[in-house]
């Protein structure tokens, strides 16, 4: 259900030929440089007055403004600015890349709720609008937690391997066949858990009968 073309828009013929496309369509999406194509006249600005219902999104690697806005971007190079590779590994080893392309991936996602919330603007008002969006800036948002963790208590996040920040026990244990994921994400089902194991008095032990203990406590509970 899908059609293509392939355009050369850097010849006029080929920039004639997409604005005969635009009039049909809702969206246009690129991730080409910051002004890769203003200069062929297929900029927001200068597709808004023929084509005011466009919902024109542009993914670059740092946005439109600011001092690296005309650099190119790459999803690794977001993970290691962004920071989200300080936060992925073990405690005692280097910053770690997310197995996939998760900057390119969770960008095209934000960009894809942006122009569903800028179809629905147009519904009510028949404006397009322009959404910019960077690898970086996305990459950096997922940092919300550690963020909020760093304005609380001050202290720099740390890569904690697979350990959760805020809840004990939450990581990877070894078995003698595997691994297994434990997430006991409350005091109710670490204490269900506890009986399960066999080892109700853990439930009950004041260094770890509530979450804030069992993080105060964390190396001594898990070992």
């Amino acid at each position: 259900n899908k059609r293509s073309v392939t355009v050369d828009f850097s010849r006029p013929e080929g920039v004639a030929l997409i604005k005969r496309l635009l009039k049909h369509c809702d969206v246009l999406a690129h991730n080409l440089k910051v002004g890769g194509l203003e200069k062929f006249g297929l900029g927001y600005a200068d597709l808004k007055d023929e084509f005011p219902g466009l919902v024109y999104c542009h993914i670059s690697g740092f946005g439109e403004t600011g001092p690296y806005a005309k650099r190119p971007g790459y999803d690794a190079l977001a993970q290691a600015m962004g920071g989200i590779m300080s936060l992925t590994g073990s405690p005692d080893g280097e910053p770690v890349r997310v197995g996939v392309g998760i900057s390119d991936i969770m960008c095209g996602m934000y960009a894809s709720t942006a122009i569903l919330a800028a179809l629905r603007h147009r519904d009510k008002t028949g404006q397009g609008q322009n959404i910019d969006l960077g690898l970086l800036d996305t990459t950096v948002a997922w940092a919300s937690n550690e963020a909020l963790n760093y304005f609380t208590s001050g202290q720099l996040p740390k890569r904690r391997g697979n350990q959760h920040a805020n809840i004990v026990p939450y990581q990877v244990f070894p078995t003698k066949d595997g691994y297994f994921y434990l997430a006991a994400g409350n005091d109710g089902q670490y204490s269900r858990f506890c009986d399960f194991a066999g080892v109700p008095e853990l439930a009950t032990d004041p260094r770890y009968d509530t979450n804030p203990k069992r993080l105060v406590n964390r190396d001594e509970l898990v070992a």
